[in-house]
């Protein structure tokens, strides 16, 4: 395990012949997310060939697209290789499936969104 910053860290997990890059982040709600994001990807570029799992508190409302805040975070998922985890894994309550959406993540909607 290695920290990155002091809310984020990074780790490789093993299980077998298969390896994950582990990273962990928290990002604030009240500050811009640039620092940690930047620090994200360079950790990723240092790790490209592995599968990417993230976790943490993003502190964002990927279903608004209208804030850089959102659209930022939006694209360095998108960079990082991530899915959209609730669209892969619905979720189902007393027999109704809550996710209804088409099979697009969140993340690819930012791509459609330019900063003004």
């Amino acid at each position: 395990m290695s920290t990155i910053l002091p809310n984020s860290i990074s780790v490789t997990l093993v299980s077998s012949d298969w390896q994950w890059l582990l990273l962990g982040t928290y990002l604030s709600p009240n500050e811009p997310p640039d620092l940690e994001l930047t620090a994200l990807e360079a950790e990723y570029q240092q790790n490209s060939r592995l599968p990417v799992i993230l976790l943490g508190d993003l502190n964002v409302n990927f279903d608004n697209m209208n804030s850089k805040h959102s659209i930022a975070i939006a694209m360095t998922l998108q960079h990082l290789g991530t899915i959209d985890s609730f669209i892969k894994f619905p979720q189902n309550i007393n027999d109704t499936l809550l996710n209804t959406r088409p099979f697009t993540t969140r993340c690819s909607n930012a791509a459609a969104v330019t900063m003004p």
